[in-house]
């Protein structure tokens, strides 16, 4: 989970963070921005594919909503980064505050983590269809 990453990156690692870190939020914030395309453009497929016999089976499980979720949740995880990798380039003083270090940490876990989630859920449903 993000509090696994954030523990990981606080305990072991020691809090590493660039004292300017305006390439990092660029980067993070090209990346957030890229994933939420991405799912948006999975919902689409998704959505096309309403017909099939695997949504239908998917459907009639009562999945299709949990899939339906998942995937709005990863979005809004993307989203939040981009929000939050936004917000990193306001800060006077480099490097940011302790406090947006970890709100920038667990925002980047987040999204990842719900991506990979969407991601392998998608890839399965592909094999199925």
């Amino acid at each position: 989970s993000a509090i696994t990453v954030l523990a990981c990156w606080a305990l072991i690692l020691g809090f590493p963070f660039p004292n300017n870190p305006d390439p990092l939020m660029g980067a993070s914030g090209t990346i957030a921005s890229v994933l939420v395309g991405f799912l948006a453009t999975a919902k689409a497929v998704i959505l096309g594919i309403t017909g099939s016999e695997v949504f239908k089976k998917l459907k009639a499980a009562g999945y299709s909503n949990l899939l339906f979720s998942y995937l709005s949740q990863a979005v809004f995880g993307g989203i939040v980064l981009l929000v939050v990798s936004t917000f990193g380039f306001f800060f006077p003083r480099q490097p940011p505050p302790l406090w947006f270090q970890y709100l920038w940490v667990m925002a980047a876990a987040t999204a990842i983590l719900l991506y990979v989630r969407i991601t392998r859920l998608l890839f399965t449903l592909i094999e199925k269809a």
